[in-house]
């Protein structure tokens, strides 16, 4: 009785042994294919990029970006000075 007790645990283990390990490959899988995606995303960004006629478009953006990010801390700047004095 106890014996068949144990063999019927380890079956049931097993199984779900099984289960869990196929949960395991998919999740690897899922993610591997996932930094793939996102690395090719990251080859075409910068294949267009370096392309002549998003080249300017690409520099003024990057330019405005700085630029507002500069002003920015500007004003906080500016806004927390005049608050504090």
């Amino acid at each position: 009785m106890i014996i068949e007790y144990f063999e019927d645990l380890k079956s049931q283990i097993g199984l779900y042994f099984i289960i869990i390990k196929i949960i395991f490959y998919f999740i690897i899988g899922a993610l591997i294919i996932y930094v793939l995606k996102k690395i090719s995303n990251l080859f075409s960004f910068f294949f267009r990029f370096l392309k002549k006629d998003s080249l300017k478009k690409n520099i003024y953006l990057i330019f405005q970006t700085i630029m507002f990010i500069i002003i920015s801390i500007f004003i906080g700047w500016f806004v927390i000075y005049l608050y504090f004095k």
